[in-house]
């Protein structure tokens, strides 16, 4: 009997272990696709509930009518069998983020298909081990008890070693295959399964473990230099051939273009070659910080440019700068690497810089919002010398509806820094485009529009970066706010945007990944 119980409590630890790893690898399956944002947060945690809830009212209903040890180790190779699919599921998402749905409409869409079956199997678990567990009615309570503190242990137990081992270690996809099969091997210690049924089952889980696999090597192997997931991303370096670019090696973090360099050493319109304006504003740069390295093509452009300055780089991703120095020649320039989160880089150091340049925002789907924020902007400018600048990019438009997240950030940066400049990497105003904000610590700017206009066109090639300068911005939108640590609605502001190009933006990455450079 002591035997029966002991297994019992297992299976509800292995339960719990179970759910929490694949709600947390769900969000990993799904940000390649359509990013890491509230969205897709919102989108796991509910269907994973609303799975879950299903499953314990039907397992209810099952576990009464047949509540035995075999009925409840049906109920594991089911939740096992669902739990092996997803893999193989989550390679036709594109199918669904390209069809033109909304975004939340698509992130919702994709959640529920890959996860509220599995869910549903695992909902079910609970109140079948909870039937077995209750013999005794005196001891409902306390037998109760055990079955629920077994499973959310499992879950304590799942939830930090998914986000602290696994996803890092094993990837996404191998801790769910391997989360199946330990379903599986549940089951089995439950009630000893007829060979045919073990058989039947191996060769189903050989058959989908071989097409994920293929899956696997024909989607990341494709015009893929490089192939890795962190604990914070899908990182993948292609090289592809551009209409207007030639050949170009481009980093994806995610479903997010971070960095693109030439493969002949050809000049890209891109911001990153918009380091030079910064020696017009001010004419003694020896120290610069940037937030964010991607491929660290800022960085290295800044470092070759102002000879001798200390150039320092915070990165928050490992894996990102080993990826740069690997495939995009960092190790070549005198930058220094820090592994930490801006903002918190920002509060622990003392030192002052003449330039700071923050490049976390440069991805259509999510950005981090606390480096959004007039507390961050404050931190930012404490931490730099008189007549310092600071520099942020984002992609945004300009006009119109989908530029309030452009205009809200540019108008909490005026309200630390004053007077600004604004330049925009695009052609057409109310398009989605790279734009740098460009502020000073200290009196209000040197000098105008139209000044400045003329001294960048001085400069090698400034003729290019001179009409980048966009003269005269002002904020516009009532609708813009200051955004806040208190209230920084960054995907409420972003959604129009994101609707509007969400479905071209995933279906440029897609053609990029499958052209060969």
């Amino acid at each position: 009997m002591k035997k029966s119980v002991n297994i019992l409590i297992v299976s509800s630890f292995m339960a719990g272990f179970a759910l929490m790893t694949v709600e947390l690898i769900a969000t990993r399956l799904m940000a390649p696709y359509v990013g890491s944002s509230i969205y897709t947060w919102t989108s796991v945690i509910g269907v994973v509930l609303l799975g879950t809830a299903i499953g314990n009212y039907w397992g209810g209903i099952y576990a009464d009518r047949h509540g035995s040890r075999e009925s409840l180790a049906t109920l594991f190779i089911a939740a096992s069998t669902a739990t092996f699919l997803i893999p193989l599921a989550a390679y036709f998402s594109p199918l669904l983020v390209v069809s033109g749905l909304p975004i939340s409409v698509a992130t919702f869409l994709l959640a529920a298909i890959l996860f509220c079956v599995p869910a549903g199997f695992f909902g079910t678990l609970y109140p079948g081990i909870l039937k077995l567990h209750l013999q005794n009615i005196d001891a409902t309570g306390a037998r109760s008890g055990q079955i629920s503190a077994a499973w959310s242990l499992g879950g304590i137990m799942g939830t930090f070693l998914t986000g602290f081992y696994f996803i890092g270690y094993l990837g996404s996809t191998a801790t769910v295959l391997a989360i199946a099969v330990v379903l599986l091997i549940n089951a089995a210690i439950l009630f000893r399964l007829k060979k045919k049924r073990v058989l039947s089952i191996a060769v189903l889980f050989l058959i989908v473990g071989m097409m994920t696999y293929a899956m696997h090597l024909f989607t990341d192997g494709k015009g893929s230099v490089f192939v890795a997931e962190s604990e914070y991303y899908k990182i993948r370096v292609v090289d592809s051939k551009l209409k207007d670019n030639g050949r170009v090696r481009v980093l994806f973090l995610d479903a997010d273009a971070h960095s693109m360099e030439g493969l002949d050493g050809q000049q890209l319109d891109i911001y990153p070659e918009i380091y030079p304006i910064f020696s017009v504003i001010n004419k003694n740069i020896h120290s610069a910080l940037l937030l964010g390295g991607g491929s660290y093509a800022l960085s290295k452009n800044i470092a070759d440019f102002y000879k001798g300055a200390d150039v320092t780089t915070v990165e928050i991703d490992p894996k990102v700068q080993q990826a740069a120095e690997d495939y995009f020649r960092l190790k070549e320039y005198p930058v220094r690497a820090e592994i930490s989160d801006g903002r918190v880089f920002l509060q622990q150091t003392d030192k002052k810089y003449d330039l700071i340049f923050s490049d976390v925002y440069n991805s259509l789907i999510s950005i981090p919002w606390h480096m959004t924020t007039i507390e961050f902007d404050r931190l930012v400018k404490s931490r730099l010398n008189p007549d310092g600048i600071y520099a942020i990019n984002i992609i945004a438009s300009l006009e119109g509806t989908d530029a309030r997240l452009f205009q809200s950030m540019a108008k909490t940066f005026g309200a630390v820094f004053g007077e600004y400049y604004v330049f925009a990497y695009g052609k057409d105003a109310r398009q989605p485009q790279n734009i740098i904000l460009v502020g000073v610590n200290g009196p209000p700017n040197m000098f105008s529009d139209a000044e400045l206009h003329e001294w960048i066109a001085r400069l090698p090639g400034g003729e290019v970066l001179a009409k980048k300068l966009v003269a005269g911005y002002r904020v516009t939108d009532e609708k813009a706010m200051v955004l806040t640590d208190d209230h920084a609605p960054i995907e409420r502001l972003m959604a129009p945007l994101i609707e509007d190009y969400f479905s071209k933006y995933v279906g440029i990455y897609y053609s990029v990944i499958f052209s060969r450079g």
